[in-house]
């Protein structure tokens, strides 16, 4: 399992012309480890109604570093871990509630084979497990129409 971390910077470098390492597209980042990124916040409002939402807290900052293009960046711990498996995802209510072994399930909005839907997460005491709904399991893939989403993705965030 990856551990999870949340990266704040001071602002974004979206110039092709740098190399990749210091390029940054969100000034705030949710990192499954330091490959994959979970979700997207746009500013710390929605960063901290994503904390209250998981029940988690900014657990002191683990590192921080500092390049031209991005200004300083702050890598935050946090209080519970998130686990974001690629395990297929769920096919009904019914599956959702036998892997989620008794965690408190909670519904939002999120990615599930590129399209915003409901997914859930489990909220246990130390960790967060973040079930998606299969993409061919129409009774729970629910995909939103295309203007919706791309409102949806503009103003809020989503995991």
């Amino acid at each position: 399992m990856n551990i999870t971390r949340i990266s704040i910077s001071e602002k974004v470098c979206n110039d092709y012309n740098v190399h990749p390492a210091m390029q940054r597209r969100e000034r705030i980042i949710i990192h499954d480890g330091w490959q994959g990124h979970i979700g997207r916040v746009h500013n710390e409002e929605q960063l901290q109604q994503v904390l209250n939402f998981l029940e988690i807290k900014l657990a002191g900052i683990d590192h921080e570093v500092e390049y031209d293009t991005t200004g300083k960046i702050t890598f935050y711990n946090l209080s519970k871990n998130i686990n974001n498996p690629c395990n297929g995802g769920f096919w009904n209510m019914e599956q959702l509630q036998e892997m989620s072994k008794g965690q408190k399930l909670k519904k939002f909005k999120g990615l599930s084979n590129g399209s915003l839907v409901d997914c859930y997460v489990g909220i246990g005491e130390n960790v967060i497990n973040i079930y998606r709904p299969n993409p061919n399991a129409k009774e729970v893939y629910q995909k939103m129409d295309f203007a919706e989403e791309l409102e949806y993705r503009r103003n809020n965030w989503y995991l």
